[in-house]
Parts: structure tokens; C-alpha cells; sequence
């Protein structure tokens, strides 16, 4: 499933799973839904809710919401963003690869960004001196030029924005919610390929049922940068399948597929053979347990490479058999065999 998981709308789709018994939220889904509640502005209650909700409540609920407004209350954004400074920014801002399967990143910043939902941009506007006196410069300007004053030509600089910033404001990102509350969000990109902060991410975030995040990186030859894929609990294994990625990471005919292990996170490949789907992306993928496979419909396919590498839309159904992990093609309710 791929979905933004900053939205209230993501939050219920994630909640509203097949597998998730009756749709009802389980208990360690209310804090999830809570924060996504809040976080869509749009939604925020009208004060005259406030004069009813109470009714809707009884007293250890009444309880628990004085709880979480004192606690919300002893902090606010100032003091949150004042435990980074730009000095830590600097260093910690870069995406890098981990060095084992998987390595736990325990990098503040990217913490940080995971709990504040902020995108790249606004990190730089906050902790990059430089970046934020530029946009202010530029505003200046353009307010100047439309207000009628004839400028000067702006001198040629070239301003250096370094490596991309790390942030958790992704599309493509893979979701997986796990039977004891784990919500795991995996891999995705940032903005395309002309922004300063466009990359491609190979992680993955771990939010648990006390809001804890954690993130785990990977060697780029054990997981590759992965956007526009599917995440399929079968089990305690989560199958990755597809990727759109870099240009040069295309690999038109084959399927990209890995096995993530719920309980340990390391990432293993799973070598399939028979009919693929191909280099595939933004497609849907289902398990289903009669047949212990994992039914793979839509999104896109790259051929070619280079300057020739062209997007179709994908109309066959794939059928991934996970006891043999052998692709075959579906086409009217039959299966077609992989050749011999």
C-alpha cells in the first residue's frame, strides 16, 4: 500500500485494512490516529465541540485527554525545534546507507523530522543561515519588482545546497502495519528529480504503539533506493515488490522483490523466476492465503533503457506463487504457466 503518511485520510485506509478485524481501531491504534487527526489542520474541531465532547466521555476518558493536553502542553514548537542547532543540522541532515542489515540509525535529526512531518525546504528555512537569508533576499526582490521598481539584473551566483535533506515527507512510501502495533513505513522518494532536495530512500521507519520512532538503514547492495512499491504482510515476512528508483538502477524485464523479516527488519532478495511483471511501479499487490500467493494488478512498467525508456500501463495480473516464489501471467480468470 502506498500512502502520504502525514494525512488523516492515509491513517484511516491504514486502519481500515482487510486483515484488521471487523475495521475497528485496536487500542494501539488510537494514538496513531490521534496524532494524523491533528495533524490535518482542516479537521481540527470547531470550538462548539468543545461544549459537548464532554457528554461523549466518561471520567478515565475524561482523564486520559487532561493527561495528554498537560502533557502537549509543556512543550511548544520554539522549545522542540531549540533541541537541534544548525551546527547538528549540518551534520546530521544527509541521507547515508547503512553499514549492516539492518543498522539502526540513531540520528536525532531524522528523528526529529519523523515526529515534526516537516519536508526538506522547511528544515533548510529553520537551521541553514545561508539557505534562509537566499529565499528572504529573493522575496525581497520579487515583492521590489512587483511593486513597480525597476532593479538592477540580479548577479550570476552560484548558491551550493549540498546533499539532499534528510525528511519524512515522501511519495511512494510503502506501509506495513504489524499485529502488535508496529506501523512500519518503508523506503519512498522526495520531491523529483530537478529539486535540490529530490532522493530516493532505502529504509525503514518504525513507529510503535507509544509513538516511538526508530530507523533502520541498509547497505545500497542489500536494499536499493525503492519508491512506488507494495508492502505484503504474509505472515511475519513483508514482501517488497516493484520499484520505479533511479534511471540507472532500470532493470526492464526483471521484478525487483525482497522479504523483509518483521521481527529482526533485515532485508533479504527473493530470486522469482517464470512470467514477471517486469521493472513495475504504482501497482497494487494482495495476498491470498487460498492459494498462498501474492496477486500483483496495475501501475506501470519501465522498457527500455536510457534515452529510449518509455512507462507503459501495466493491464495483465500477476500471480507470485510464495512457495516456489514462480511468477505467472493471469489473463481472463486463467492462468497462463511460465514456459518450460
Amino acid at each position: 500500500m502506498n500512502v502520504d503518511p502525514a494525512t488523516y485520510e492515509a491513517t484511516i485506509a491504514y486502519l481500515t485494512q482487510p486483515n484488521h478485524s471487523g475495521g475497528i481501531e485496536a487500542p494501539f491504534d488510537v494514538p496513531h490516529l490521534l496524532v494524523a487527526l491533528l495533524h490535518d489542520a482542516e479537521w481540527l474541531p470547531a470550538p462548539e465541540m468543545f461544549d459537548t465532547l464532554p457528554f461523549h466521555l466518561n471520567d478515565r476518558q475524561r482523564h486520559w485527554l487532561h493527561q495528554v493536553a498537560t502533557l502537549a502542553a509543556s512543550r511548544d514548537d520554539a522549545s522542540i525545534i531549540g533541541t537541534l542547532d544548525e551546527a547538528s543540522y549540518h551534520a546530521q541532515k544527509a541521507q547515508r546507507f547503512g553499514a549492516h542489515n539492518p543498522e539502526r540509525m540513531d540520528v536525532p535529526f531524522w528523528i526529529f523530522m519523523v515526529q515534526r512531518r516537516w519536508n526538506a525546504y522547511q528544515a533548510r528555512r529553520q537551521f541553514d543561515r545561508a539557505y534562509r537569508e537566499r529565499m528572504e533576499a529573493f522575496s525581497a526582490r520579487r515583492a521590489r519588482e512587483e511593486a513597480g521598481e525597476v532593479l538592477e539584473p540580479e548577479p550570476a551566483v552560484c548558491f551550493f545546497y549540498g546533499p539532499p535533506v534528510w525528511c519524512f515527507d515522501r511519495f511512494g512510501m510503502a506501509l506495513a502495519r504489524l499485529p502488535d502495533g508496529r506501523v512500519l513505513w518503508i523506503a519512498g522518494e522526495h520531491e523529483d528529480y530537478y529539486d535540490p532536495d529530490f532522493c530516493i530512500y532505502n529504509d525503514v521507519i518504525v513507529i510503535d504503539t507509544n509513538l516511538r520512532v526508530t530507523i533502520y538503514g541498509y547497505p545500497r547492495d542489500v536494499f536499493p533506493p525503492t519508491d512506488f512499491h507494495t508492502a505484503t504482510l504474509v505472515g511475519e515476512d513483508i514482501y517488497l515488490i516493484g520499484n520505479l528508483g533511479y534511471s540507472d538502477d532500470h532493470r526492464p524485464g526483471e521484478t525487483q522483490v525482497f522479504m523483509l523479516d518483521s521481527g529482526t527488519l533485515a532485508i533479504t532478495s527473493v530470486a522469482t523466476s517464470g512470467t514477471l511483471p517486469g521493472w513495475i511501479s504504482r501497482h497494487r499487490a494482495t495476498y491470498d492465503p487460498a492459494s498462498h500467493a501474492i496477486i500483483v494488478r496495475g501501475g506501470q512498467v519501465v522498457t527500455g533503457r536510457g534515452r529510449a525508456a518509455r512507462l507503459r500501463e501495466n493491464q495483465a495480473t500477476y500471480r507470485l506463487d510464495l512457495a516456489t516464489h514462480t511468477w505467472s501471467r493471469q489473463r481472463g480468470g486463467r492462468t497462463r504457466s511460465p514456459p518450460r
